[in-house]
C-alpha cells in the first residue's frame, strides 16, 4: 500500500516543504527566493479563484419544475401529462438526544407541499425525552418494533440502542424501500419545495446519483451568536458555490450530510454509510464515485439551491472549533484511507485534481505558520518584500471579494424564481454589504479559526478520539 500511495506522500512532502523552505529563506534573509516561492503560491490561488469565478458566474440553476433557468422571473410548470413518473422518497432523520429540535425538524418535513412517501425517525438510544415528545406530539405508538402515528400515516419511528449516526442512518436505509432517501439531521429544517424539487430532479435525470443542498446556518442566542452566524452564513454560501463548480465536471465529494438525497440502490450497492468514519457523508461519496467509475457510470452529483435547509450552527468560538475538529479530523481520516488514489488520472477528476488539492489543503497549518512569520517580519521591518508580492496579495483579495460578490448576485437571481416564494425572507440572509464585511474580516477572523481547527483536527485524528 505504501508503494501505491507514493503520489500522496510525494504531494504531502512538497506541500509541507514549500512553506518550510519559505520560512528558511526568510530566516537567512534570502528574500528573492522567498518571494519567488510566495509569488508562485499566490499565482496558483489566483488561477484557482479565477476558475471558480468563471464556473459560478456562468452557472444556470434551472428549477426542476420549470422549462427555463433561473434567469426567468416567472417560470411555468411543465404540462402534467408530459411529466415523468416520480420516484418514491423516504426522509430519514437520525436523532440522538435532540428532544428540543426534533419536533421542528419533523414539522418541517410534514409542512412540505409535496410529501415524502415515508418519514423515518431513527432514535439512536437517546437518554432525554425524544421518544416521549414523539409520542405526545404525533401520537406515535409501537407495534412490532416500529412506531407509527395514526395522525400522520407516513411517519414512522425506529428506536435502537446507541451506536452512532452512521449506523442509525444505515438502519433507516435498510428499512426504507423507497427509490430515494434523504438524510436529514435532527437539528435541520427543510425549506418549502425541497421534496418536490428532489422528486422531479431524480425523475428527469436517470444519471443523477446524489443531490447536495444549500445550507443556511442558524446560531442559538449567545454573546457572539450574531457575529458567528454572519461569518458562517457566507462561508456556507462560498462552500456551496465551490462544490457546485466542482460538480459541473463530476468532481465533488463534499455533500452536506445535514440534508442530502441519494438513490437508494447506489447507496446500498456501496455498503451505505461507514460507522467507523468521522465524516460518513464525505467518505461514502468516495465509494459512490469509485463504484460508478468502475462500472462506467456517470458519478453525477447535483448541488442545488432548491434543496435548501437551515441547520443549527456553533454560536461560539469553542463550539466552532469542536465542530471543525470533527470535520477536519474526518477529512484527514478519509484522505489517509484513500491515499492510494491521490494523483492517479485513472481515478478521474477526484484522483487527479480534487484530492490533490485536498492534500495541499491538509497542510494549510504549515502555510499559516509561514504567513504569520512573513507578516511578523514585514511589520517589524525584518524583511522588505518586492512590490510584486503586495500586488499579488491585493489581486488575491480582490478576486476573493469578487467571488463573494458573484455568489451574492447569483443567489439573488435564484431567489427571484417564484418557485422559491415560500422561502420569503431569504433575501436578508445574503447581501453585498455583508459580502464585503465577510471578505475583509475573513483573513483576520475566520481563517485563523480554521488554522486552529486544523491543528486540533490533526491531533484528534492521530489520537483517534472523535464521536457523534
Amino acid at each position: 500500500m505504501a508503494l501505491k500511495a507514493w503520489r500522496f506522500y510525494g504531494l504531502m512532502g512538497i506541500a509541507i516543504g514549500i512553506p518550510l523552505t519559505l520560512i528558511h529563506f526568510l530566516r537567512l534573509d534570502m528574500v528573492p527566493w522567498a518571494s519567488i516561492i510566495l509569488a508562485g503560491y499566490l499565482v496558483l490561488e489566483l488561477v484557482w479563484l479565477s476558475l471558480l469565478l468563471l464556473s459560478v458566474g456562468t452557472s444556470r440553476y434551472r428549477h426542476p419544475a420549470a422549462d427555463v433557468d433561473s434567469r426567468s422571473p416567472n417560470p411555468q410548470p411543465e404540462d402534467p401529462q408530459t411529466e415523468k413518473a416520480q420516484p418514491t422518497v423516504a426522509v430519514i432523520i437520525a436523532a440522538y438526544n435532540e428532544e428540543a429540535m426534533l419536533p421542528e425538524t419533523v414539522d418541517g418535513v410534514l409542512a412540505q407541499s409535496v410529501q415524502p412517501d415515508r418519514i423515518l425517525v431513527v432514535d439512536d438510544g437517546s437518554s432525554d425525552g425524544s421518544l416521549t415528545v414523539l409520542a405526545q406530539r404525533y401520537g406515535v405508538v409501537y407495534q412490532d418494533g416500529i412506531g407509527r402515528s395514526p395522525h400522520y400515516p407516513t411517519l414512522q419511528v425506529l428506536a435502537k440502542h446507541h451506536s452512532g449516526k452512521a449506523d442509525s442512518l444505515n438502519a433507516g436505509v435498510r428499512l426504507a424501500q423507497d427509490d430515494v432517501v434523504i438524510t436529514v439531521d435532527a437539528d435541520t429544517q427543510m425549506k418549502a419545495g425541497a421534496i418536490a424539487a428532489v422528486k422531479t430532479y431524480f425523475a428527469e435525470d436517470s444519471e443523477l446519483k446524489v443531490i447536495g443542498p444549500l445550507m443556511q446556518p442558524v446560531c442559538e442566542p449567545g454573546r457572539f451568536a450574531k457575529a458567528m452566524q454572519t461569518l458562517q452564513r457566507y462561508e456556507y454560501l462560498r462552500s456551496f458555490s465551490t462544490q457546485a463548480a466542482w460538480s459541473r465536471i463530476d468532481g465533488t465529494l463534499t455533500v452536506s450530510g445535514a440534508c442530502a438525497a441519494y438513490r437508494r440502490d447506489i447507496l446500498m450497492a456501496v455498503g451505505a454509510f461507514d460507522p467507523t468514519s468521522w465524516v460518513e457523508d464525505y467518505e461514502v461519496m468516495v465509494r459512490i464515485y469509485r463504484y460508478c467509475r468502475a462500472r462506467h457510470l456517470r458519478p453525477k452529483v447535483l448541488i442545488s439551491p432548491y434543496l435548501t435547509a437551515t441547520t443549527d450552527a456553533p454560536n461560539s468560538v469553542p463550539a466552532f472549533i469542536r465542530q471543525r475538529r470533527r470535520w477536519i479530523g474526518g477529512f484527514l481520516q478519509t484522505l489517509l484511507r484513500y491515499r492510494h488514489i491521490v494523483g492517479k488520472p485513472k481515478e478521474g477528476v477526484i484522483g487527479s485534481a480534487y484530492l490533490v488539492l485536498g492534500v495541499v489543503d491538509a497542510c494549510s497549518p504549515v502555510y499559516a505558520i509561514a504567513s504569520i512569520g512573513l507578516i511578523f517580519s514585514m511589520v517589524f521591518g525584518m524583511v522588505r518584500l518586492p512590490s510584486i508580492i503586495l500586488v499579488l496579495l491585493g489581486a488575491r483579495w480582490t478576486l476573493d471579494f469578487l467571488f463573494s460578490w458573484v455568489n451574492i448576485t447569483r443567489h439573488q437571481q435564484w431567489q427571484r424564481c417564484q418557485w422559491q416564494v415560500a422561502n420569503e425572507g431569504q433575501t436578508r440572509w445574503f447581501n453585498r454589504r455583508g459580502a464585503l464585511i465577510e471578505t475583509v474580516l475573513r483573513p483576520f477572523v475566520l481563517l485563523p479559526l480554521y488554522q486552529v481547527s486544523y491543528w486540533v483536527g490533526w491531533l484528534a485524528n492521530f489520537r483517534g478520539r472523535l464521536s457523534w
